[in-house]
């Protein structure tokens, strides 16, 4: 059974080089369609061990060059994308809001913390944003923490 009729020749890997990502694409899709290894190996060349492991690299987490044929690296964002956008327009339609403001103005069912915010808005490329100032001790306030300490 031919999987890829353009493919005429066997990869020239003999020699234990590398395959390139184009014929480790090659090897997925053809994984992907339901061929077994051994018909893998057999059109194109390369050895059911070397086609295995292609396979279970383009599985995993990691995937070639860091990215993944099947899903992302690291821990689920918090945040979705619709939700990100929500906060940078947020923040740049209201910069006198502090963080928790922002947080209960986008996602109030979501517990997020004030890194979150500032991870988002920074790979929004708002840098150096700054909460509302908390307004000053007045002195009857100043009285009060003095007896409380």
């Amino acid at each position: 059974m031919t999987f890829y009729p353009e493919l005429e020749t066997h990869f020239s890997h003999k020699d234990g080089s590398e395959l390139i990502p184009y014929e480790r694409g090659i090897l997925v899709g053809m994984k992907r369609k339901r061929a077994t290894f051994e018909e893998i190996s057999k059109e194109t060349g390369v050895s059911r061990r070397t086609i295995q492991k292609v396979i279970k690299r383009a599985r995993t987490d990691h995937g070639y060059q860091g990215r993944s044929l099947v899903g992302g690296r690291g821990r689920p964002k918090k945040l979705s994308k619709d939700k990100e956008n929500a906060v940078r327009d947020m923040a740049c339609k209201h910069p006198e809001y502090r963080h928790e403001q922002l947080v209960n103005a986008v996602a109030p069912e979501k517990q997020l913390s004030t890194r979150t915010i500032r991870h988002c808005l920074k790979k929004a490329g708002i840098r150096k944003w700054m909460a509302k100032k908390r307004s000053m001790l007045t002195e009857f306030d100043a009285c009060g923490w003095l007896e409380f300490a």
